[in-house]
């Protein structure tokens, strides 16, 4: 008798698996990796100005300098970090008290009406000025940590959003008052 299975024809071997196109979850790790190198690259471009700042802090408290030329120089800085995080403030016109105000404004709760922060405006024109550097440092150091470039433009696009609905109140107690004013 012939065997049955010899007049079989034979396997259909399928095609080779070609690693182009990729599956759809190797799509879904480049795109996931591409938004994080991204992201990487945002986060680290914007926190460059910040060390840079307090690298040059660190350049001028290690700097064998008299109070009122270490007063000028931090003031200095901070003026020119200042104009970096809000360049909408012309935080570079202010002087004196205004300047002092508006680094307590910014300064997250740190206070540069005190004798060390006072100094940034005053220690430049006292012949024996005394200075409390590490306070200084200190308020100056917390200060360029908590403000950065483009915090600025979220707090004027809050601040916008804000004065809108007050200005929107306003209008609307304005239209009240002027129909009870009639009705009377």
């Amino acid at each position: 008798m012939a065997d049955p299975l010899a007049e079989l024809r034979p396997l259909h071997v399928p095609p080779e698996i070609t690693w182009w196109p990729p599956a759809p979850g190797w799509w879904l790790l480049a795109l996931l990796l591409v938004l994080l190198i991204a992201w990487a690259w945002i986060v680290l471009r914007r926190g460059k100005p910040r060390r840079e700042a307090l690298r040059i802090l660190r350049a001028i408290a290690q700097q064998d300098l008299d109070a009122p030329a270490l007063a000028q120089q931090v003031n200095v800085l901070l003026r020119r970090y200042a104009m970096a995080c809000y360049p909408h403030c012309k935080a570079g016109a202010l002087t004196g008290q205004a300047w002092l105000e508006f680094l307590n404004r910014h300064g997250a709760g740190r206070d540069f009406l005190s004798a060390a922060g006072s100094a940034l405006t005053g220690a430049a024109f006292a012949a024996h000025a005394q200075l409390d550097t590490d306070e200084l440092f200190a308020l100056a150091r917390y200060w360029i940590r908590h403000n950065y470039p483009g915090k600025s433009a979220r707090r004027s696009a809050d601040n916008r959003k804000d004065k809108d609905k007050d200005k929107d109140k306003g209008q609307g107690q304005g239209q009240e008052q002027a129909a009870l004013g009639t009705s009377r």
